[in-house]
C-alpha cells in the first residue's frame, strides 16, 4: 500500500492542481475542510498532507542515524537500532526502486502515444527506458534533418519530431527501430552518449 502510494503521488499532486485550476468549487472545497483540521494541520493545502507519509522514512533514517551516533556500541539496544537502520534502509531502497520502475513505465506509455507509426510495443516486461536526444542526420557533409532518438535497454528507436497543426502539440514519427542484439554498440564521454552502430 505504502509503495503504491509513493509510486502514484506525483500523478495525483498533478491532478489536484488542474482540478484547482479547473474547477473552482473544488478549490473553495479544499480551502473550507482546510479550516476544520486539527492545529497542527490548520490551513494546510491538501498537497503538504500527502508529501507527509513520503517524508516519515527519510526522517526514520535520520533519527535512527542520530540515536545510534550518541548510543555507545556496548549498550543492550545498541545492535537492535542497527537493525532497525538496516531495515528502514532496505525499505526505502525497495521503495526507490519501485518508484524507478513506475517512472519508467509512464515513460514508455507516454512515448508509446507520442510516437505515431510505431511498429513495436514499447512495454516489455523486460525493457526499459534509458535516455532521449537529438542529433542530426547528415547526408554527403551537409546536415539534413534533426532527428530524435530514444534508448532503451533492446531498441534505439529514431524519429522525426513532428507539430500538430492548430495545436502547436508536438509528436514523433518513427523512421527505424534499431534492435541492439542486433547490433554492435559502444557508448563514450562522461557528459554525452556517442553511439557507433555496426549492423551484424
Amino acid at each position: 500500500m505504502y509503495i503504491q502510494y509513493v509510486n502514484n503521488y506525483g500523478a495525483a499532486s498533478k491532478l489536484i492542481e488542474q482540478m484547482r485550476k479547473d474547477i473552482p468549487k473544488f478549490s473553495s472545497f479544499l480551502v473550507n475542510q482546510s479550516s476544520n483540521l486539527a492545529d497542527n494541520f490548520v490551513q494546510q493545502p491538501l498537497e503538504a498532507l500527502l508529501i507527509l507519509p513520503i517524508q516519515r522514512l527519510p526522517r526514520y533514517e535520520l533519527l535512527l542515524r542520530d540515536i545510534i551516533k550518541h548510543t555507545w556500541k556496548e549498550h543492550k539496544e545498541y545492535e537492535l537500532l542497527q537493525q532497525a537502520l538496516k531495515s528502514v534502509n532496505e525499505m526505502t531502497n525497495v521503495i526507490n526502486e519501485s518508484k524507478r520502475q513506475a517512472e519508467n513505465m509512464d515513460t514508455a506509455l507516454d512515448l508509446q502515444q507520442r510516437i505515431t507509426n510505431l511498429s513495436e510495443d514499447l512495454i516489455q516486461p523486460h525493457r526499459k527506458y534509458m535516455y532521449s536526444g537529438t542529433l542530426t542526420e547528415i547526408e554527403l557533409g551537409k546536415p539534413v534533418a534533426q532527428r530524435s532518438l530514444f534508448l532503451f535497454s533492446d531498441i534505439l528507436i529514431i524519429s522525426a519530431e513532428k507539430t500538430r497543426k492548430f495545436s502547436n502539440i508536438s509528436h514523433y514519427e518513427e523512421i527505424c527501430i534499431l534492435k541492439l542484439g542486433e547490433c554492435d554498440a559502444a557508448s563514450i564521454s562522461r557528459y554525452s552518449i556517442v553511439i557507433y552502430i555496426f549492423l551484424k
